[in-house]
């Protein structure tokens, strides 16, 4: 299994993170989990170009919900992305 991209950021006060990995050849999975194993969301590319647009687009995702229910949204902060942080970005 080879790591294609990780983000990690805290939901319901709890370590999550979103990772992508190659399964197989053509088989690349982007996860939604909790720090224990929790899965939130999972999907499934066929192709590494679709796989990083996945992630990508799951992380964003995640940071604008993140986003709109925080304090940062209430006193004016800009959303820069500042909810999920890389540890391997694609």
């Amino acid at each position: 299994m080879q790591r294609i991209a990780l983000h990690t950021f805290y939901f319901c006060n709890a370590p999550a993170r979103v990772s992508t990995v190659q399964l197989g050849e053509n088989l690349f999975e982007t996860m939604v989990m909790f720090d224990d194993g929790e899965e939130i969301e999972v999907f499934r590319t066929s192709s590494l170009g679709e796989a990083r647009a996945k992630h990508n687009e799951t992380m964003l995702r995640w940071n604008d919900r993140l986003y709109e229910g925080s304090t940062a949204k209430l006193l004016g902060v800009a959303n820069v992305g500042q909810f999920v942080t890389p540890v391997v970005t694609c």
